[in-house]
């Protein structure tokens, strides 16, 4: 038991690593191609997001929750989206005003 939350342990703090790398490279190419935060933010967040709704739904099933993990998807989806919407409206305003 010890040796496999040790292990989890280590297996986070290792995810956790590689993710600020990525997000700091992310940040890199968007100030490199002079993207703005309203571009870049709500993916990262749609990202991390993703990850937290997937791990608490998996933790739900091995519990043998399967509706509760249903619902925890579902509201990661809903949250996802909610992120995403000022992204979605600045891209239809991109749209609108090529057209």
């Amino acid at each position: 038991m010890a040796l496999t939350l040790i292990t989890g342990l280590v297996i986070v703090w290792i995810s956790a690593t590689v993710a600020s790398q990525v997000a700091g490279s992310l940040r890199k190419v968007a100030e490199t191609a002079a993207l703005g935060s309203v571009y870049i933010s709500p993916v990262l967040k749609c990202i991390g997001i993703g990850l937290v709704t997937h791990l608490a739904a998996q933790v739900c099933r091995d519990a043998q929750q399967g509706s509760l993990a249903s619902a925890v998807e579902l509201c990661g989806t809903l949250c996802a989206l909610y992120v995403s919407l000022p992204l979605v409206e600045s891209l239809l305003a991109t749209a609108e005003k090529l057209l």
